[in-house]
Parts: structure tokens; sequence; C-alpha cells
């Protein structure tokens, strides 16, 4: 499978969470983080584990940007396969932007511990999309997951 497909299966596979609305940084990762356990990503039993893993990777230097996206991410022996998981925060909070600016949406990475850069492809593919403004505003309005992907995927085939 090429880095390009696997970017795309990566998006596609991953998981939404709209409308969240918690109160801080460690909240909105958090129950993501709950989200895709639920969803059989990785082991609820390691759920703190990788919690730690993330909010020590977002202290070390946050990931949000100046457009009100983020990209907390960790790599961790308690995953097994990259996944992506990407929340929509619709009021926004703060999460560290240089610019003082409101996250709204997150992309939270996943990354096992031994892989290959794979998730630096789909950083790269998911932030050159994310910082157009059409396309966070698509996936703010979207009312469902498969509209949050579809939009991911169709501006990442773009991006080819």
């Amino acid at each position: 499978m090429s880095d390009q497909s696997q970017v795309l299966e990566i998006i596609r596979s991953g998981e939404v969470c709209l409308g969240l609305d918690d109160a801080t940084g460690v909240e909105v990762i958090a129950t993501m983080l709950e989200q895709a356990a639920d969803r059989g990503l990785f082991n609820p039993e390691v759920l703190p584990k990788v919690l730690r893993a993330v909010l020590n990777r977002e202290r070390s230097a946050s990931t949000a940007t100046p457009e009100g996206v983020a990209f907390p991410h960790c790599r961790s022996l308690y995953i097994d396969k990259l996944c992506c998981v990407i929340g929509v925060h619709p009021k926004g909070i703060p999460f560290g932007a240089s610019n003082g600016a409101p996250t709204t949406i997150f992309v939270l990475m996943l990354v096992p511990q031994e892989a290959p850069c794979v998730h630096v492809q789909l950083l790269t593919r998911l932030s050159r999309s994310l910082l157009e403004p059409a396309v966070r505003n698509e996936i703010l309005a979207a009312t469902a997951p498969d509209q949050v992907i579809d939009t991911l995927l169709k501006h990442a085939e773009e991006d080819n």
C-alpha cells in the first residue's frame, strides 16, 4: 500500500467527535480518547497512560495553530495501530495558540512507538487542508461524522 493510500485509509477509518463541549483541553482530549477506546481503536484499560502521553507531549509545545486547529499526538507502546480522532468544539476553547485564539478543531493522532513516520505525512496532509478557511467551515458546519470524514478525504485527495 502506498503512503498516499495509507494516509487516506487512516482518515477514512478515523473517529469523529462532534459537538464537544468540554471546558478544558485536558477534558477534550480525554473525551476523544474515551470515544476512540470505546470504538476499539485501543485497549480502554490503558486510557490513563495514553492520556498522560498525549498531555506530556502537548505540554512540551502546544500544537494549537492561530487558525483554531490543534494536532495533539503521542507515540506510545500501548497503541497498536496508527489512528486519528477528529474533534469539533463549536464554541472553541483556549488550547495554547500563539495568538490566543480558541481551538475549535482537534486532530488527535495516536502512533505506535515503533511505527514508521506515516503519521508525519498524515499530519502534513491534514494541516495543509485545515489551513483553508473553507475546509474548517465545512467541518464546523458538519452535523454527522461522515461529513467530516468526507470533507477531509476530498481535500486530502485534492492535495495529491
